[in-house]
């Protein structure tokens, strides 16, 4: 075997390892993903084919905590504003759906429609639940990075 030789596949298993642990690690990184999916009660193989891309699944999912709505819900409902804890708890309801968030979405859905009602009586159980749900999606979104 020439120098030339071994100098091709010294290359070639370099760029074969560094491609096997690219994805060894996109492999991690999607069952990390499919586990956080589980603990928060969401469908991580549906949101996949929608969204089409692990990596953007992850992007949108990992922008979630920066979402005030759930704040802004708590400080409206506090104040009575109950304009505004609908729209921003129909918020929430979007966004669970859009991003797979199953558990998060049914809560935040039956809370909607008693706001969207003008049901405001008897529903601190619902609300504690939804709040429940969004520490739990908060708290398995944590555990990504």
């Amino acid at each position: 075997m020439t120098m030339h030789n071994t100098k091709y596949l010294v290359k070639r298993n370099a760029s074969c390892y560094n491609h096997v642990k690219m994805l060894g690690a996109k492999i991690y990184e999607f069952h990390k993903d499919k586990k956080c999916y589980v603990k928060i009660g969401g469908d991580y193989n549906d949101i996949l084919h929608r969204f089409m891309n692990e990596n953007m699944v992850r992007k949108f999912v990992l922008k979630f905590p920066q979402d005030n709505n759930m704040a802004l819900f708590e400080e409206s409902w506090a104040k009575k504003d109950y304009e505004t804890a609908f729209r921003a708890m129909h918020t929430l309801k979007g966004v669970s759906v859009n991003l797979g968030f199953t558990a998060l979405y049914n809560v935040s859905s039956a809370l909607t429609e008693k706001l969207r009602s003008q049901e405001y009586d008897n529903l601190d159980g619902l609300i504690a639940d939804v709040k429940k749900q969004y520490d739990i999606v908060i708290e398995a979104i944590a555990a990504l990075d």
